[in-house]
């Protein structure tokens, strides 16, 4: 039965992609004000377990070091010295996002105590090679690190597991696994702001997630662990996150998303997993909206358009738009029976949630 419904479910999805120019057209004359365009492929039920794929979620900072030189537009000049080095000057630009930290305690430091010729340590995105020296926003900055203390690790959380001895292993995206003993420990975990540390606990950790961690000994294994001796959570900078099973269930923010036969989980026939969009982004509180004017979806996050999806027809639909550009999506947006699916690369890509694998069945 099953591999009959799996037989039906590719024979609906590959008619859709020899029928989604033609189709798209037809539905676009016709949808009204306020609704996506319409699709006539019906799609089946139910999608038998695939292990779905998710998006790589590459890590976006790197740790550069190096001395200190304040410049008057206030902003950073960090020079390196060492043909190891990546970037053997650099400016970062210092905003109300950047964290400056003592390395050692963890406690907020203000950037006017920070003093020109003392070594600092940076977590940063790939700057962009058009400026010369490269000048890239500064994410976490390190100060008052001595020749023997270890600079904290910087890792984003991608799941997070709890056993009956209590140990809580933090899954992250640097290949490592932090093991905290004591989810209770009261010194375990605290928040990082730009006023204050804050003490939480485990169980107030949530998948993108980043912490600073302290530690000293990993272990040889695949992947590599360590039990830090201290964690600091910085401020949470999504607006929300989705996990999904092996499965095919979603729970957005913790709690199950109930899904029905129109509205699955399913991989279109490159391999995607295809999310229907209204539906997960709704129950993370965003508006989405049909913009006839220009054919497109929007989705607004508290008052502020975030992104959208154009359909234009001389693109097959693999269009996507965000901040006013546009953008080839990573596979077509496609419409079943009235329900739009976009793949999850394409939202991890154009919005601020985390996508992470779920470990509930």
């Amino acid at each position: 039965m099953k591999k009959e419904r799996k037989k039906v479910l590719a024979l609906a999805l590959s008619m859709l992609l020899l029928l989604s120019h033609a189709g798209s057209l037809a539905a676009m004359n016709t949808a009204e004000a306020g609704q996506p365009p319409v699709g006539n492929h019906m799609l089946e039920a139910a999608v038998g377990a695939a292990g779905f794929r998710l998006p790589a979620n590459p890590t976006d900072n790197i740790l550069i070091g190096g001395t200190l030189t304040k410049l008057d537009n206030g902003n950073l000049r960090l020079t390196s010295e060492g043909d190891q080095a990546p970037y053997q000057e650099i400016e970062l630009l210092i905003d109300d996002t950047t964290l400056i930290m003592d390395g050692v305690s963890g406690r907020p430091v203000p950037i006017n105590e920070l003093k020109d010729g003392e070594k600092i340590y940076a977590y940063i995105s790939a700057p962009s090679d058009r400026d010369l020296p490269p000048q890239v926003t500064a994410q976490v900055v390190l100060c008052r690190l001595t020749e023997d203390k270890a600079v904290p690790g910087y890792f984003e959380v991608r799941s997070i597991t709890a056993n009956e001895d209590e140990a809580v292993r933090l899954v992250t995206d640097k290949d490592m696994v932090l093991r905290i003993e004591d989810r209770y420990m009261p010194e375990a975990f605290k928040t990082a702001s730009a006023a204050a540390l804050e003490k939480v606990t485990a169980d107030q950790l949530v998948p993108g997630t980043r912490v600073l961690a302290w530690y000293s000994a990993v272990s040889l294994s695949m992947p590599a662990q360590t039990s830090p001796s201290r964690i600091i959570a910085l401020p949470y900078d999504y607006n929300g996150y989705v996990e999904l099973t092996p499965e095919g269930s979603l729970y957005v923010n913790g709690k199950p998303l109930v899904l029905d036969n129109k509205t699955v989980v399913y991989q279109n026939e490159q391999g995607f997993t295809m999310l229907p969009l209204r539906k997960v982004y709704e129950a993370l509180g965003y508006t989405v909206a049909w913009d006839s004017a220009s054919s497109s979806i929007i989705l607004w996050h508290d008052n502020t358009r975030e992104f959208g999806f154009l359909f234009d027809l001389s693109h097959a639909g693999k269009m996507a738009e965000l901040g006013g550009t546009i953008a080839n999506s990573a596979t077509d947006i496609q419409v079943i029976d009235d329900i739009t699916f976009v793949s999850i690369d394409d939202l991890a890509r154009l919005s601020k949630v985390m996508f992470a694998r779920g470990n509930q069945v």
